[in-house]
């Protein structure tokens, strides 16, 4: 993006984005910088309209925290908009650019996908939604060095610029439902990731959830190169076997041991991504099994009796997908769950699947902020101990 032909530079937000960008900037540009924000003595819009800059002369620099109408009730007061991570990636015109996306598994397969490029001679920079700042790169990148981009359904909401080499979709159910206000309106924003590939580039999308025959249309329709995951036979290009932790595509099948459990099925999504970059498979396949993925996502901690660290599973949508992968380990388990409650949490999803999964549970343990909530939905289903 070309930032000559703007003298105030706004950041609306104080997100970890917002402020790399800000240090990035303010050492290599002379700008007038202002940061705007909505608290309770004021609101952005005040904030913006009471500063009097010219509106043709201002950038706004958004915070994915920020919705987008927030954004737009301010037109009047700038003349362009941009992400973080849109405005990032400006620095990397010539770099190839994985952005992968999900409701769930998008950070661990980042991470795989690094730990597999670095393991073939690869440097690969990671960064976007995990907190890092590709920005923090620009002054060594080297224009063959992969980007590993981790995008949020708000970061898409935002994105109107950078193209990326290859998207994925890891995997797509309700969440962040406060902020989008439905399910559609959420997986037309995941949907979005795949607007900013060019005719021919590989998409690897989930095709299992309801939304599945309109993705495939847009892609379609958008000229890529498509390749699909699902867990039912006949279904996809890679089939994700729980059950027996194993990938079949074509006639090859990658075995994976329990110790793999909380990230084997995204070896399948990094597939044709290795294959795009001419990575062997079969060495790629023996190289993932020494992977240490990111601790507490499905992290099996002991194998007799199964015991399994989840604790970074920060929504009901969440929970709902680590109760559906534990029933492949184990016939019964004692599910503890407890914390915070996010905004837009459906709990009538829980109380779906607890009833549908009755027999499968010793009991249920809540506990924490969201103790009482969680203890109203399963107490009249399972045993349920609330603290």
């Amino acid at each position: 993006m070309n930032l000559d032909a703007f003298e105030n530079i706004v950041f609306y937000g104080k997100g970890i984005s917002t402020v790399s960008c800000y240090n990035f900037l303010s050492k290599k540009y002379t700008k007038n910088y202002f940061w705007i924000e909505d608290t309770n003595a004021s609101s952005a819009f005040d904030t913006l309209k009471s500063l009097g800059l010219k509106k043709n002369s201002t950038l706004i620099v958004a915070s994915p925290g920020v919705p987008l109408p927030k954004i737009e009730e301010m037109k009047n007061f700038y003349s362009a908009f941009v992400s973080e991570l849109d405005l990032a990636l400006s620095f990397f015109p010539n770099n190839p650019k994985i952005a992968t996306t999900g409701s769930a598994g998008k950070t661990t397969l980042v991470y795989l996908l690094e730990y597999l490029f670095k393991d073939f001679g690869f440097k690969p920079r990671v960064g976007g939604n995990i907190g890092i700042s590709f920005l923090d790169y620009v002054d060594f990148k080297v224009d063959s060095d992969p980007l590993i981009i981790e995008i949020s359904s708000y970061q898409l909401e935002h994105h109107q610029h950078a193209f990326f080499s290859h998207g994925i979709l890891v995997s797509l159910f309700p969440n962040h439902l406060k902020r989008h206000g439905s399910f559609e309106n959420y997986a037309a924003c995941k949907f979005k990731l795949f607007d900013f590939l060019k005719p021919g580039q590989t998409a690897v999308v989930n095709v299992d959830h309801m939304y599945a025959d309109k993705l495939k249309r847009q892609i379609r329709t958008n000229n890529l190169t498509m390749f699909t995951v699902s867990c039912q036979k006949n279904r996809s290009d890679m089939l994700v076997d729980y059950k027996n932790l194993k990938i079949v595509t074509g006639d090859e099948v990658f075995s994976f041991p329990i110790e793999c459990v909380s990230y084997f099925d995204r070896f399948a999504y990094a597939i044709p991504i290795l294959d795009a970059f001419k990575i062997p498979r079969d060495k790629a396949y023996e190289s993932s099994l020494k992977f240490k993925p990111p601790k507490f996502r499905f992290d099996v901690i002991s194998k007799e009796p199964i015991v399994v660290n989840d604790s970074k599973s920060t929504s009901i949508s969440s929970l709902i997908y680590s109760i559906e992968l534990m029933e492949h380990l184990c016939d019964k388990f004692t599910l503890m769950c407890g914390g915070r409650l996010k905004d837009g949490d459906v709990l009538d999803k829980l109380r779906e699947c607890i009833t549908f999964k009755t027999g499968r549970f010793y009991c249920v343990i809540c506990f924490g902020e969201g103790s009482p909530e969680l203890t109203a939905v399963c107490k009249d289903i399972v045993k349920t101990y609330s603290f």
